[in-house]
């Protein structure tokens, strides 16, 4: 009987602390629009074909993983 309650405590507490986890793998959607909106502050235009060494995809990357400032 005390196994059963154990194993039932453990089991809800495994599953409540998974459950507030964020998504695995989805970007953080308040970091890509500042990301997006310091590329645009900086001549970066999206949609249209762009002729620079950087494109506006690798600056909004870089800026997510931390390399722009």
């Amino acid at each position: 009987m005390i196994r059963l309650i154990f194993a039932t405590v453990i089991a809800l507490a495994t599953s409540a602390a998974l459950a507030q986890q964020p998504p695995a793998g989805g970007p953080n959607p308040t970091k890509l629009m500042a990301c997006k909106q310091l590329a645009i502050q900086r001549g970066y235009t999206f949609g249209t074909h762009n002729k620079g060494a950087i494109k506006p995809k690798d600056f909004v990357r870089g800026c997510m993983q931390g390399r722009q400032r």
